[in-house]
């Protein structure tokens, strides 16, 4: 008797022939082309079993196939195997128990390896492994099955990506597709194929199809998992779309009588489109206009927003006679207009909710509420350069509020309007409407060699003008250029065509703007870039303008100029572009420390804050620190708020000077992190901990008076949230500022106690304090202190605030003319200080108070001017409010 360790048949003297097994799909076993007699799914699952798992033991079977059996039901497995034509030569059964066998899964698997590609569609075209196979009571033969078919699976996965490659090496795009395609059949939720899909439709020059692939997966990924994708994708997206632009992200509520200011170009040829983009908002509620650089895009836009308003302006007029109780903010129609450019969703969503008064996190219905009431009848979302912040977005508005997109990029899922060339008799008229002789003959040729581009005629125009040539000698220069003639090349041949006009000042300034991080500066930036003065960079960015490569942008009454190069011209600079990364970032952080103490400019070189401090982040963190600081150090916040979506810079300047130990820097980025957590994002938790954040690297830095600041700050908020620390923290405080010594410090933590008073209604105690912190403040104020030029605008800056909270505990306790005195003060410093932002405020508030004094004629005048000064600067929550104050008023006579 053999023994129990040696195999139970002798071998027989001829060859043994395998049992073939069919496993995909349908399984089935044969020998000698003979079927064999099984069926029972228990058997079929063993002999499949045994031929991928190999030799196995006769305790591990009685584990997979009969859990808490006994060995008898092994024994009576093998006795009916052995029962089976030609088992002697296929089966060997002695301790271990093992098939000589071969299958279609084998088979495929030895083809795959050898990069045979007709193994990858017979193994996609065949059935899962093992088909619809159920063993009853044998979970570890499931769970076995499971893993099979997963590395099975991985297997052709594999496979179908190395032949994608290898066809897309070859250029043979359709059939890479496939299997990239047979690939997310298999596993849909793969983000690595779909990757692999994006470049190939992106290498192959399909771009848009590059675009709908990525949408395609953020859709499923938020239905089926609701994750975003991860950050490889978005990286590779943005690398595809070709970023390199970011938005100015403010947004403007418009209204019709806002649009009767702005200075456009007319709109030639475009009267059809027009037409198109109107039936098509009106039809679907979306649309976009996509075409490639200087088409017109933005000015089309433009075009249906004025005929969009205009057409609402009148229908309300129409129906205002029977509808005089209807309250005057649902009766103003208005429009949004919000630049996106290639900044991700954490930026845009907060932009979006700015330009509607709404600060700190915003839910959809905070959204949806905000545009309802401003009467927001139309989205415009211009220049959108990153699909997925738009996608984003656009889940974000109301299905029934018309959103129009304008883009460079074909846009999935958008019902689309290209813009193409001009017609001809329109591109003439372009150049006639430009000044330029209709009658020469060569402009139909000039048109023509343009590729009939509306920013290149008009460009074009304005280089005859200046350059006295005719439109021959033009043509001739273009076509005498060293390179083959084509719509781009051309374009880019007339750009140096107007260019060799310029003088070197002007040269210089154009590759200036060109190594910046927007296609927008002022003088003041550019001049610290180039190492020119403010003056002569001035004139040179004016002669750009001359020569049509700039744009003048200027708000009346103010002293900001800009200027914006045109996509098209910011780019060809850019690719010439002068001056290092480096010397961009230094002359923007010098930017920020010069003009600390002005939001205007500052808010000016948004853009160029915000691009010049993420390339810090990555490359120099000291200058990090130096924009942040310059950037936020004074009043910027206040004036301004701050793009949220970007604190995680701040929050990194604030690490590095902690890490190296400069408390002090430290310390005022962590108060101003604390402030943007307090007034913008309404998170007095978080905003507690960073004021006593702030509190403590001032502590370490020796500053007595800002570690008493901070704490005071950290008190008002905890009595805000009615926390029992708020006494302690405040009595704290005040102990810190009486040891500084300084009074201004002493000052501001009796107007947090004074603050915390009024939360409690105890007016007159906070009347008390505030009185005395402006007792103490006034000799400070009448040079008698000595103080310097920063020191003092610091307390005049502080006691406009300080006689604001006065005036309102006054009104609290009931003394209105006192209240209007100290209102009117507050005015009177706000206007010389030119605080556009605390002008406003104070017109409001002597405006309700007039209206308590039964005053309203003298009301309404200084409340129509806070509204309009509100409407400039974008604050449309404080908007609302004039609008609301207005109609407690009673009508003029």
């Amino acid at each position: 008797m053999a023994s129990p360790s040696s195999p139970a048949q002798t071998p027989p003297t001829s060859p043994a022939l395998p049992l073939k097994l069919n496993l995909l799909g349908e399984i089935s076993a044969t020998w000698q082309g003979e079927r064999l007699a099984v069926s029972a799914p228990r058997m079929l699952g063993l002999l499949a079993y045994l031929h991928l798992h190999g030799p196995t033991p006769r305790s591990e079977l009685l584990e997979v196939f009969w859990p808490r059996q006994g060995a008898q039901a092994v024994r009576q497995a093998l006795y009916t195997l052995r029962s089976l034509a030609g088992a002697e030569q296929w089966l060997s059964h002695g301790a271990e128990v093992s098939l000589r066998a071969q299958s279609d899964v084998t088979d495929l698997r030895a083809e795959l390896g050898a990069g045979k590609a007709e193994a990858l569609t017979s193994l996609v075209r065949a059935g899962p492994l093992l088909g619809s196979l159920n063993v009853q009571g044998a979970p570890a033969f499931a769970e076995w099955l499971e893993e099979q078919r997963l590395e099975l699976q991985t297997e052709l996965l594999a496979g179908l990506r190395r032949r994608a490659q290898e066809l897309s090496a070859a250029q043979n795009y359709p059939a890479a597709r496939e299997c990239l395609n047979l690939r997310l059949n298999l596993d849909p939720l793969d983000e690595s194929t779909y990757r692999d899909l994006m470049r190939l439709e992106h290498g192959s020059g399909h771009y848009a199809e590059a675009l709908e692939v990525f949408e395609r997966l953020r859709q499923t990924l938020r239905i089926e998992v609701g994750v975003e994708p991860e950050p490889a994708t978005l990286a590779l997206l943005q690398e595809l779309e070709g970023h390199d632009i970011s938005g100015q992200n403010r947004a403007r509520l418009l209204g019709a009588t806002d649009l009767a200011g702005l200075e456009l170009d007319p709109l030639f040829g475009r009267e059809t489109e027009q037409e198109q983009l109107a039936l098509t908002l009106q039809k679907k509620g979306r649309a976009l206009v996509q075409g490639m650089a200087g088409m017109g895009k933005t000015r089309l836009a433009w075009a249906e927003l004025e005929r969009h308003l205009g057409r609402g302006q009148a229908a309300q007029e129409q129906t205002a006679q029977g509808q005089r109780a209807q309250s005057q903010t649902a009766q103003r129609q208005t429009a949004l207009w919000l630049e996106l450019g290639a900044d991700p969703p954490e930026v845009l969503r907060p932009a979006l909710g700015e330009g509607l008064g709404l600060r700190g996190e915003l839910t959809r219905a905070d959204l949806h509420r905000a545009l309802r009431q401003h009467g927001v009848s139309l989205i415009v979302l211009d220049n959108a350069a990153n699909t997925y912040a738009l996608g984003r977005l656009l889940e974000d508005l109301p299905a029934e509020l018309p959103v129009l997109v304008t883009s460079r990029l074909r846009l999935p899922r958008l019902p689309t309007l290209s813009l193409h060339r001009l017609s001809r008799a329109d591109s003439l008229a372009l150049m006639g409407g430009a000044h330029v002789p209709p009658a020469d003959p060569n402009l139909d040729a000039l048109c023509a060699v343009l590729g009939d581009h509306p920013y290149a005629l008009r460009l074009a125009a304005i280089t005859l003008q200046r350059s006295g040539q005719s439109a021959g000698e033009l043509l001739q220069a273009l076509q005498d250029a060293p390179h083959t003639l084509g719509e781009d090349r051309s374009i880019k041949a007339l750009l140096q065509q107007s260019l060799s006009g310029l003088d070197a000042e002007s040269y210089e300034a154009y590759l200036g703007l060109g190594s910046l991080f927007t296609p927008q500066a002022t003088p003041e930036l550019l001049a610290l870039a180039l190492r020119r003065s403010p003056d002569q960079t001035e004139q040179a960015l004016y002669n750009l303008t001359a020569h049509g490569l700039t744009i003048r942008e200027a708000k009346e009454g103010r002293d900001q100029i800009s200027y914006r190069m045109h996509e098209l011209t910011w780019q060809d600079a850019k690719a010439h572009a002068a001056l290092q990364a480096k010397t961009v970032m230094n002359a923007v952080r010098d930017y920020a420390r010069s003009y600390t103490a002005s939001p205007e400019h500052l808010y000016a070189e948004l853009p160029n804050l915000i691009g010049a401090a993420q390339q810090a982040a990555k490359a120099a963190p000291d200058v990090l620190v130096g924009i942040m600081a310059g950037w936020v150090g004074k009043g910027y916040i206040t004036a301004r708020g701050f793009p949220v979506g970007y604190m995680d810079l701040l929050g990194q300047a604030a690490a590095q000077t902690a890490g190296v130990g400069r408390w002090e820097q430290a310390s005022l980025l962590q108060a101003k992190i604390a402030d943007i957590q307090h007034s913008l994002l309404r998170d007095f938790e978080q905003a507690i901990g960073s004021y006593l954040q702030a509190a403590d690297s001032a502590k370490r830095a020796g500053q007595l008076a800002q570690e008493a600041h901070t704490t005071a700050l950290a008190g008002a908020l905890q009595a805000m949230s009615h926390l029992p620390a708020a006494s302690a923290t405040l009595a704290q405080a005040h102990a810190l500022a009486q040891q500084s010594g300084d009074t201004l410090c002493l000052c501001r933590v009796l107007q947090q106690q004074g603050i915390w008073q009024a939360m409690q209604k105890r007016f007159e105690d906070a009347y008390a304090l505030l009185s005395e912190a402006r007792r103490r403040l006034l000799p400070l104020l009448s040079g008698s202190a000595g103080l310097d030029t920063e020191n003092f605008d610091d307390v005049q800056a502080f006691y406009g605030t300080l006689i604001g909270n006065l005036g309102q505990a006054s009104l609290r306790l009931g003394h209105y003319p006192e209240a209007l005195a100290l209102k009117r003060e507050s005015l009177a410093l706000a206007e010389e200080r030119g605080e556009l932002f605390r002008v406003a405020r104070s017109q409001a508030d002597i405006g309700e108070i007039l209206l308590l004094l039964e005053r309203p004629e003298e009301a309404r005048p200084l409340v129509e001017a806070a509204l309009k000064l509100f409407q400039e600067i974008g604050a449309t929550g404080q908007e609302t409010e004039m609008r609301q104050l207005l109609e407690k008023l009673p009508p003029l006579a």
